[in-house]
Protein backbone atom coordinates (compact mmCIF):
# COMPACT_ATOMS: atom_id res chain seq x y z
CA UNK A 1 0.00 0.00 0.00
CA UNK A 2 1.35 3.77 -0.76
CA UNK A 3 1.85 6.31 1.57
CA UNK A 4 -0.79 7.95 -0.24
CA UNK A 5 -3.45 5.49 0.32
CA UNK A 6 -2.23 4.93 4.22
CA UNK A 7 -4.04 6.44 7.25
CA UNK A 8 -2.08 6.27 10.58
CA UNK A 9 -3.36 5.60 14.08
CA UNK A 10 -6.86 6.56 13.22
CA UNK A 11 -9.96 4.26 12.31
CA UNK A 12 -9.11 3.91 8.00
CA UNK A 13 -12.23 2.12 7.72
CA UNK A 14 -14.23 4.61 8.65
CA UNK A 15 -12.87 7.36 6.87
CA UNK A 16 -12.96 5.12 3.61
CA UNK A 17 -17.07 4.61 4.56
CA UNK A 18 -17.05 8.44 4.64
CA UNK A 19 -14.78 9.08 1.63
CA UNK A 20 -17.78 6.76 -0.36
CA UNK A 21 -20.52 8.52 0.93
CA UNK A 22 -19.54 11.88 -0.04
CA UNK A 23 -21.76 12.23 -2.81
CA UNK A 24 -24.37 10.98 -1.07
CA UNK A 25 -27.45 13.03 0.56
CA UNK A 26 -28.76 11.08 3.83
CA UNK A 27 -32.02 12.51 2.10
CA UNK A 28 -33.49 13.67 -0.78
CA UNK A 29 -33.85 17.13 -1.54
CA UNK A 30 -36.43 18.97 -1.76
CA UNK A 31 -37.64 19.80 -5.09
CA UNK A 32 -37.88 23.76 -6.71
CA UNK A 33 -41.23 24.87 -6.79
CA UNK A 34 -40.25 26.04 -10.54
CA UNK A 35 -37.46 23.77 -11.55
CA UNK A 36 -38.73 20.57 -9.99
CA UNK A 37 -36.25 17.68 -8.78
CA UNK A 38 -32.68 18.58 -8.90
CA UNK A 39 -30.67 17.03 -11.66
CA UNK A 40 -28.33 13.95 -9.59
CA UNK A 41 -24.88 15.82 -10.48
CA UNK A 42 -26.33 18.98 -8.71
CA UNK A 43 -27.06 16.93 -5.73
CA UNK A 44 -23.97 14.89 -5.91
CA UNK A 45 -21.67 17.87 -6.20
CA UNK A 46 -23.77 20.07 -3.17
CA UNK A 47 -23.51 17.16 -0.71
CA UNK A 48 -19.73 16.70 -1.57
CA UNK A 49 -19.11 20.32 -0.59
CA UNK A 50 -21.02 19.58 2.59
CA UNK A 51 -19.85 16.50 3.61
CA UNK A 52 -15.88 16.99 2.59
CA UNK A 53 -15.54 19.99 4.93
CA UNK A 54 -16.78 18.01 7.55
CA UNK A 55 -14.76 14.81 6.89
CA UNK A 56 -11.53 17.36 6.90
CA UNK A 57 -12.18 18.20 10.32
CA UNK A 58 -13.19 14.59 11.38
CA UNK A 59 -9.26 13.07 9.94
CA UNK A 60 -7.74 16.20 11.39
CA UNK A 61 -9.03 15.82 14.64
CA UNK A 62 -8.36 12.28 14.85
CA UNK A 63 -4.84 12.37 13.51
CA UNK A 64 -3.51 15.01 15.98
CA UNK A 65 -5.38 14.00 18.87
CA UNK A 66 -4.29 10.00 18.32
CA UNK A 67 -0.93 11.40 17.78
CA UNK A 68 2.12 11.10 19.63
CA UNK A 69 2.23 13.14 23.50
CA UNK A 70 -1.28 14.29 21.69
CA UNK A 71 -4.96 13.77 23.32
CA UNK A 72 -8.79 14.75 22.64
CA UNK A 73 -10.78 16.35 25.75
CA UNK A 74 -14.53 15.07 24.97
CA UNK A 75 -16.91 17.27 23.78
CA UNK A 76 -17.93 19.26 26.81
CA UNK A 77 -19.14 22.71 28.02
CA UNK A 78 -17.10 25.14 29.73
CA UNK A 79 -18.98 26.29 32.68
CA UNK A 80 -16.91 28.59 34.04
CA UNK A 81 -16.27 30.43 30.55
CA UNK A 82 -19.86 31.98 29.68
CA UNK A 83 -19.46 32.16 26.12
CA UNK A 84 -18.83 28.74 26.32
CA UNK A 85 -21.05 27.37 28.72
CA UNK A 86 -24.10 27.09 26.37
CA UNK A 87 -22.56 25.02 23.75
CA UNK A 88 -20.55 21.31 23.55
CA UNK A 89 -17.27 22.21 22.42
CA UNK A 90 -14.81 19.51 21.02
CA UNK A 91 -11.68 19.52 18.65
CA UNK A 92 -9.68 20.52 21.20
CA UNK A 93 -5.66 19.41 20.96
CA UNK A 94 -3.90 19.09 24.11
CA UNK A 95 -0.38 18.45 24.69
CA UNK A 96 -0.16 17.75 28.50
CA UNK A 97 3.57 17.14 28.90
CA UNK A 98 3.97 21.03 27.35
CA UNK A 99 1.51 22.22 28.58
CA UNK A 100 -0.16 23.18 25.60
CA UNK A 101 -3.80 23.43 24.61
CA UNK A 102 -4.88 24.01 20.89
CA UNK A 103 -8.87 24.91 20.03
CA UNK A 104 -8.67 24.12 16.01
CA UNK A 105 -11.53 24.93 14.02
CA UNK A 106 -11.43 23.74 9.84
CA UNK A 107 -12.51 25.09 6.90
CA UNK A 108 -12.05 24.17 3.58
CA UNK A 109 -11.21 27.49 2.12
CA UNK A 110 -11.52 30.86 4.72
CA UNK A 111 -11.36 32.77 1.51
CA UNK A 112 -15.09 31.63 1.03
CA UNK A 113 -16.57 32.14 4.73
CA UNK A 114 -19.15 34.79 4.43
CA UNK A 115 -18.70 37.49 7.06
CA UNK A 116 -21.59 35.55 9.70
CA UNK A 117 -18.39 32.64 10.01
CA UNK A 118 -16.04 34.97 10.06
CA UNK A 119 -17.86 36.73 13.40
CA UNK A 120 -18.53 33.39 14.56
CA UNK A 121 -14.79 32.75 14.22
CA UNK A 122 -13.37 35.72 15.84
CA UNK A 123 -15.76 35.88 18.50
CA UNK A 124 -14.59 31.91 19.34
CA UNK A 125 -11.28 33.63 19.31
CA UNK A 126 -11.77 35.94 21.36
CA UNK A 127 -13.46 33.89 24.04
CA UNK A 128 -10.63 31.33 24.04
CA UNK A 129 -7.97 34.47 24.60
CA UNK A 130 -10.31 35.83 27.83
CA UNK A 131 -10.59 32.79 29.26
CA UNK A 132 -7.82 30.74 28.89
CA UNK A 133 -7.08 30.44 32.49
CA UNK A 134 -10.34 29.14 33.15
CA UNK A 135 -10.08 26.46 30.29
CA UNK A 136 -6.82 25.09 31.11
CA UNK A 137 -8.10 24.76 34.84
CA UNK A 138 -11.05 22.63 33.72
CA UNK A 139 -9.37 20.53 31.24
CA UNK A 140 -7.03 20.01 34.46
CA UNK A 141 -4.00 21.84 33.64
CA UNK A 142 -2.04 24.20 35.46
CA UNK A 143 -3.36 27.85 34.74
CA UNK A 144 -0.15 29.22 35.02
CA UNK A 145 1.80 27.03 33.25
CA UNK A 146 -0.25 26.20 30.22
CA UNK A 147 -0.35 27.89 27.03
CA UNK A 148 -3.71 27.92 25.33
CA UNK A 149 -4.14 29.28 21.28
CA UNK A 150 -7.29 29.16 18.79
CA UNK A 151 -6.25 28.19 15.22
CA UNK A 152 -7.89 27.95 12.11
CA UNK A 153 -7.05 25.35 9.68
CA UNK A 154 -7.23 26.20 5.81
CA UNK A 155 -7.37 23.13 3.99
CA UNK A 156 -7.42 24.26 0.48
CA UNK A 157 -7.48 28.27 0.51
CA UNK A 158 -4.55 30.87 -0.05
CA UNK A 159 -2.23 32.02 2.72
CA UNK A 160 -3.91 35.80 2.05
CA UNK A 161 -7.32 34.34 3.48
CA UNK A 162 -5.43 35.20 6.74
CA UNK A 163 -7.16 38.77 6.09
CA UNK A 164 -10.85 37.87 6.72
CA UNK A 165 -9.54 37.03 10.19
CA UNK A 166 -6.88 39.43 10.89
CA UNK A 167 -5.01 38.51 14.58
CA UNK A 168 -6.12 34.95 14.13
CA UNK A 169 -3.48 32.11 13.56
CA UNK A 170 -4.48 30.46 10.03
CA UNK A 171 -2.78 26.86 9.53
CA UNK A 172 -2.02 26.07 6.26
CA UNK A 173 -1.24 22.12 5.11
CA UNK A 174 2.31 23.11 4.74
CA UNK A 175 2.04 24.35 8.60
CA UNK A 176 1.10 20.93 9.72
CA UNK A 177 4.94 19.18 9.94
CA UNK A 178 5.79 22.45 12.08
CA UNK A 179 3.87 21.58 14.85
CA UNK A 180 2.62 17.76 14.48
CA UNK A 181 3.98 14.59 14.18
CA UNK A 182 4.85 12.90 10.64
CA UNK A 183 1.00 10.78 10.62
CA UNK A 184 -1.23 13.97 11.09
CA UNK A 185 0.38 15.38 7.89
CA UNK A 186 0.23 12.00 5.93
CA UNK A 187 -2.67 11.39 6.63
CA UNK A 188 -4.23 14.48 5.45
CA UNK A 189 -2.48 13.40 2.51
CA UNK A 190 -3.92 10.74 2.31
CA UNK A 191 -7.33 11.65 2.32
CA UNK A 192 -6.24 14.44 -0.20
CA UNK A 193 -5.87 11.62 -2.89
CA UNK A 194 -8.65 9.75 -1.82
CA UNK A 195 -11.07 11.95 -1.96
CA UNK A 196 -9.75 13.38 -5.56
CA UNK A 197 -9.58 9.84 -6.73
CA UNK A 198 -13.15 9.56 -5.55
CA UNK A 199 -14.22 12.65 -6.96
CA UNK A 200 -13.30 12.18 -10.32
CA UNK A 201 -14.82 8.70 -10.64
CA UNK A 202 -18.13 10.04 -9.23
CA UNK A 203 -17.91 13.55 -11.34
CA UNK A 204 -16.24 11.85 -14.27
CA UNK A 205 -13.37 15.08 -14.13
CA UNK A 206 -10.13 15.13 -14.11
CA UNK A 207 -9.39 15.61 -10.25
CA UNK A 208 -5.69 15.35 -9.54
CA UNK A 209 -4.47 15.55 -5.72
CA UNK A 210 -3.74 18.98 -4.61
CA UNK A 211 0.04 20.33 -5.05
CA UNK A 212 -0.53 21.57 -1.72
CA UNK A 213 -0.47 17.99 -0.61
CA UNK A 214 1.52 16.53 -2.99
CA UNK A 215 4.41 18.54 -2.05
CA UNK A 216 4.28 17.46 1.53
CA UNK A 217 4.80 14.27 0.81
CA UNK A 218 8.06 15.07 -1.59
CA UNK A 219 10.13 15.55 1.81
CA UNK A 220 11.14 18.93 0.74
CA UNK A 221 8.81 20.62 3.14
CA UNK A 222 8.79 18.65 5.67
CA UNK A 223 10.62 19.20 8.95
CA UNK A 224 10.68 15.22 8.87
CA UNK A 225 13.65 13.19 7.79
CA UNK A 226 11.91 9.72 5.86
CA UNK A 227 13.83 7.52 7.77
CA UNK A 228 11.88 8.58 10.47
CA UNK A 229 8.59 8.51 9.65
CA UNK A 230 7.49 5.57 11.74
CA UNK A 231 4.75 6.29 14.00
CA UNK A 232 4.76 5.25 17.73
CA UNK A 233 2.15 4.08 20.06
CA UNK A 234 1.37 6.24 22.96
CA UNK A 235 1.00 3.23 25.02
CA UNK A 236 5.14 2.96 24.74
CA UNK A 237 7.27 4.90 26.90
CA UNK A 238 6.90 8.37 27.43
CA UNK A 239 9.80 10.00 24.80
CA UNK A 240 9.37 12.34 22.03
CA UNK A 241 11.40 12.59 18.73
CA UNK A 242 12.24 16.40 17.83
CA UNK A 243 12.09 15.32 13.77
CA UNK A 244 14.30 18.65 12.09
CA UNK A 245 14.04 20.83 15.33
CA UNK A 246 18.00 20.15 15.76
CA UNK A 247 20.57 19.25 13.08
CA UNK A 248 20.51 15.87 14.50
CA UNK A 249 17.67 14.18 16.40
CA UNK A 250 17.32 13.73 19.85
CA UNK A 251 14.39 11.69 21.75
CA UNK A 252 13.83 13.83 24.75
CA UNK A 253 11.53 13.33 27.51
CA UNK A 254 9.56 17.17 27.90
CA UNK A 255 7.90 16.13 31.22
CA UNK A 256 11.50 15.61 32.39
CA UNK A 257 14.04 17.99 30.54
CA UNK A 258 12.86 21.98 31.02
CA UNK A 259 15.21 23.02 28.37
CA UNK A 260 13.58 21.11 25.68
CA UNK A 261 10.01 21.37 26.91
CA UNK A 262 10.74 25.27 26.67
CA UNK A 263 12.16 24.80 23.59
CA UNK A 264 9.06 23.08 21.94
CA UNK A 265 6.36 25.77 23.78
CA UNK A 266 8.26 28.46 22.36
CA UNK A 267 8.70 27.09 19.09
CA UNK A 268 4.22 26.06 18.79
CA UNK A 269 4.24 29.53 19.71
CA UNK A 270 6.56 31.06 17.11
CA UNK A 271 4.80 28.79 14.51
CA UNK A 272 1.52 30.00 15.25
CA UNK A 273 2.01 33.71 15.59
CA UNK A 274 3.91 33.26 11.92
CA UNK A 275 0.87 32.14 10.60
CA UNK A 276 -0.92 34.86 12.21
CA UNK A 277 -2.24 37.80 9.43
CA UNK A 278 -1.91 41.33 11.22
Amino acid sequence: MSKMSTFYNIDAKEIRRRIDKLCTASKPPSPDPVLGQQPNVVSEWNTFVKKHGRLIEYVLSQSITRSYWWEASPQRKFSTVPSMSDKLIDRIAINRALGVVIFIESKRSVGTIDSKSAKRIIDYDNAVRSSYKAVAKELGLDPADTLVFFAVFNAYGERSDGAKITGIPMLMPADLPKLFPPSVTSNMTSLDAQVSQHAAHVFERDIGPSPMYVDLESGDNSLFPEENHNFVSPNQDKQLTLYGFYDEIEIIRPDKDVEHRGFLREHISSVLSSCTHQ
